[in-house]
């Protein structure tokens, strides 16, 4: 059975148009991105905003505040400041929606001072990005099941 993590229930409009999108990432809006850096389960998804703290060094899914550190899929590359996820097909920057299919792991630990709300359960390890952009993904897809 599919478990919903949704940290963010904001529904207000998303931060002003970034000047720097680049046109891949409008064409790109939704992807998917497999193989990740350990064992990731398909038993979640985790729908949020992304947010990072360079001064921490850790990036996670959900609200400005906290939320859950994701150990992102293999192809996909982490900057901190300013904060930006890209991978095949896209490019995502710090206030962006996502949703990571994926689980939580209690044997990948959380980086020492990321805000996540459970340090114990772990990252979240997303075997695939299957939404990112401004807008807030749906709740359900009706694709996850094999």
């Amino acid at each position: 059975m599919k478990r919903w993590l949704l940290l963010e229930n904001d529904r207000s409009p998303p931060a002003p148009q970034r000047h720097a999108r680049l046109l891949v990432a409008a064409l790109f809006a939704v992807v998917a991105v497999t193989t990740g850096s350990c064992q990731a389960t398909d038993d979640a998804l985790l729908i949020g905003r992304l947010y990072g703290d360079a001064s921490v060094g850790c990036v996670w899914v959900g609200r400005p505040r906290g939320g859950l550190e994701v150990d992102w899929p293999f192809a996909v590359s982490i900057q901190l400041d300013p904060v930006r996820v890209s991978g095949p097909g896209f490019i995502a920057q710090e206030g962006d929606w996502f949703r990571l299919v994926g689980g939580t792991r209690p044997d990948v630990p959380v980086t020492e001072g990321c805000p996540v709300p459970e340090p114990e359960s772990g990252k979240f390890v997303a075997g695939s990005v299957s939404y990112f952009g401004d807008e807030r993904p749906a709740d359900e897809t009706g694709t996850l099941e094999p």
